[in-house]
């Protein structure tokens, strides 16, 4: 029997005839350790391959472990002793001191303000590309409050693409509405990684950059509901909306445009929209590039 030294047995642990019958979730410490992650202390699963059992280990529990804090946050247990109480005490009496302190510092000489794009969308514009930005785009299995995303991609201000991935959803099929839109099918995506593996990945690739999405308030809700449907914690940044944004720079009366029109305006929309996460980022990036060099040439 392969396996480390702690492991004793398979016992209550599930035990599979192969690798492609075992949960997705299910990795051998080879595939932990590559990863990155610990690995866990007790199998949470056996696989029966060439005569012999080898222990599959959870890597949502690794994550844990790792201190990713991807599980929802346990409720403190009801025995909690007072030192513990008293040490948390302490330490929120000492946040709302810091916190009253602070609101009564004047600001540092100098302190730059970041303008507001109801008030000042050129400077808005103009600090946006100074300081860098990433555009996500998803697609997913519809519209709804349970709908979850089957592709994302982000793309960096000079047009690289810094992520891009299919997502297996958890409800396990992508309705033909939906394929209909950005023709991606359960057989495109039955063997993507979860949301959790790609959200984490995603999280880590966004790290410390401004993000914006065409229609932020839909593809910030649809990656938060595919957290929820897999009972994670959301690790993603809230995105700022480039849909509004461009409404703003250009004086609009309305905040709603779709990308397509935005594009054709611009005059970097080349054929059709192809409704596939990396393409429609790079294409909202465009759009963003070529109202701000509209601006810098008539200012």
């Amino acid at each position: 029997m392969s396996g480390r030294p702690h492991d004793e047995g398979p016992g209550a642990a599930p035990v599979y005839p192969a690798r492609s019958h075992a949960p997705r979730d299910l990795r051998t410490a080879e595939e932990l350790r590559g990863r990155g992650y610990p690995v866990p202390p007790r199998a949470a699963g056996w696989v029966g391959e060439g005569g012999a059992l080898s222990p599959l280990y959870s890597t949502t529990e690794a994550r844990r472990i790792r201190g990713d804090m991807w599980l929802r946050p346990r409720p403190a247990p009801a025995g909690a002793t007072a030192a513990g109480r008293a040490a948390k005490l302490a330490t929120a009496a000492g946040l709302a001191a810091t916190r009253q302190l602070r609101s009564h510092m004047p600001l540092p000489p100098g302190r730059y303000r970041r303008p507001s794009l109801t008030r000042d969308p050129r400077r808005w514009l103009q600090e946006l590309f100074r300081e860098g930005f990433a555009v996500i785009d998803v697609e997913t299995t519809g519209l709804g409050r349970r709908d979850e995303v089957v592709e994302v991609a982000a793309v960096a201000v000079d047009g690289t693409v810094l992520f891009e991935s299919l997502v297996r959803p958890k409800r396990g099929y992508v309705p033909a509405e939906a394929t209909r839109v950005h023709g991606l099918t359960w057989e495109d995506v039955a063997d993507a990684p979860p949301w959790p593996e790609v959200a984490d990945a995603l999280a880590d690739a966004l790290s410390g950059l401004r993000v914006l999405a065409w229609n932020a308030a839909f593809d910030q809700r649809l990656a938060a509901q595919s957290s929820r449907a897999w009972a994670v914690e959301h690790p993603l940044p809230g995105f700022e909306c480039a849909m509004r944004a461009y409404a703003a720079c250009r004086g609009l009366a309305t905040g709603g445009m779709r990308l397509a029109r935005a594009a054709a305006i611009e005059g970097v929309l080349v054929g059709e929209q192809a409704h596939r996460s990396a393409g429609d980022a790079a294409l909202t990036v465009a759009v963003l590039r070529a109202l701000h060099v509209r601006q810098a040439q008539a200012a």
